[in-house]
C-alpha cells in the first residue's frame, strides 16, 4: 500500500499532515471537506477575490431600467411666477419650445462634473428616459400649465417639457439627491459615475441607484 502525506507549511502554528490517500479507493476523497477540517484557515481574514460583479449592482437594481414611469417621492416642483402676472390665453395651436442657452453657465456645470470626474479609472453612464416627467407639481403649479385643445382645458400634473425653468428645477433636485456621492456628477437626465478603482467605481454607482431607486425614478 502506497500512503500520499501532504505537509502544510506556511503562516500556521505547526507543521500539521492533512490527508492521507489509500490508492486502492477505501482512504477518504483526497480532497473532500474534511480537508477544510484540518486546514483551519482563518476565514475572517480572507478577502473576497476576483473582479468587481458589476452585473450583480445591475441585476439588484433591475427595476430601474424598466419602461414605467417612475414617480418622484417627497419632492414637487414650483413653477415661480413673477409678482402680478398677466395671464395669457392662447388659442388652440402647437406652440414651438425655444430655450435660450446661458452658455456660460452652462460652461461652468460642464466643468463642475469634469472635475468631479477627475482621477476617475472606470465611467459609468445612467440616461434617465423620462425625464422631468417624473417631478409631480404642486397645485398652484398646475394652473400654469393649462393647455387649450380642440377638446377643451386640460393641464399637466407633472413637469413637462417646455416651461422654461424645468431644467432648473429638475438639475437642482437631481443634484441634491446625489449631494456627497464622491466622482459622481448629473447633467439634466445624465449622470455620470466614476471611481479611482474598479470597487470604489461599483459602490459609488451602487450608492447612485440605491438614492434613485429610493426617491422612485427610473
Amino acid at each position: 500500500m502506497i500512503k500520499i502525506t501532504c505537509l502544510l507549511i506556511g503562516n500556521y502554528r505547526s507543521k500539521r499532515k492533512i490527508w492521507q490517500q489509500n490508492p486502492t479507493g477505501t482512504g477518504p476523497i483526497l480532497c473532500g471537506r474534511n480537508l477544510l477540517d484540518n486546514i483551519r484557515l482563518d476565514w475572517s481574514s480572507i478577502r473576497r477575490l476576483g473582479k468587481v460583479n458589476f452585473e450583480d449592482v445591475l441585476k439588484k437594481y433591475d427595476h430601474l431600467f424598466n419602461e414605467e414611469l417612475g414617480m418622484l417621492h417627497g419632492i414637487k416642483a414650483k413653477i415661480r411666477l413673477k409678482p402680478m402676472p398677466k395671464p395669457t390665453f392662447y388659442r388652440a395651436h402647437s406652440v414651438p419650445y425655444s430655450m435660450q442657452s446661458k452658455i456660460e453657465k452652462e460652461l461652468e456645470r460642464i466643468e463642475e462634473i469634469h472635475n468631479k470626474l477627475a482621477g476617475g479609472k472606470t465611467f459609468t453612464e445612467l440616461d434617465q428616459s423620462h425625464a422631468y416627467e417624473p417631478m409631480v407639481l404642486d397645485e398652484d403649479s398646475k394652473e400654469c400649465v393649462t393647455i387649450n385643445t380642440h377638446r377643451g382645458l386640460y393641464r399637466y400634473n407633472r413637469l413637462p417639457y417646455g416651461v422654461s425653468s424645468a431644467p432648473g428645477i429638475f438639475q437642482k433636485t437631481i443634484e441634491g439627491l446625489l449631494n456627497g456621492i464622491p466622482f459622481t456628477g448629473a447633467l439634466l437626465d445624465n449622470i455620470l459615475i466614476s471611481g479611482a478603482t474598479d470597487d470604489e467605481h461599483l459602490r459609488n454607482l451602487e450608492e447612485v441607484m440605491k438614492r434613485l431607486s429610493e426617491a422612485g425614478l427610473r
